[in-house]
């Protein structure tokens, strides 16, 4: 909806990549900023399901885990 002039189109603020190239672009991003935080491994998950396995299985923190 609008509110003060503003259009409000979701609530989780964030950004989903539609394009190929958006989506490299995220996942690079992605890798960038587990490596600054000095992770050796990341991991794409497709949903929740996958990333709380993720989490199980190899303890890999949320910063590692890479949206697909």
């Amino acid at each position: 909806g609008i509110l003060g002039g503003l259009s409000i189109l979701g609530t989780t603020g964030v950004v989903v990549p539609y394009s190929c190239s958006a989506w490299i672009d995220s996942i690079r991003r992605g890798v960038d900023v587990a490596r600054a935080a000095g992770l050796t491994h990341v991991a794409g998950c497709t949903g929740s399901t996958s990333e709380k396995t993720v989490v199980s299985e190899y303890g890999l923190p949320d910063i590692a885990l890479l949206d697909m």
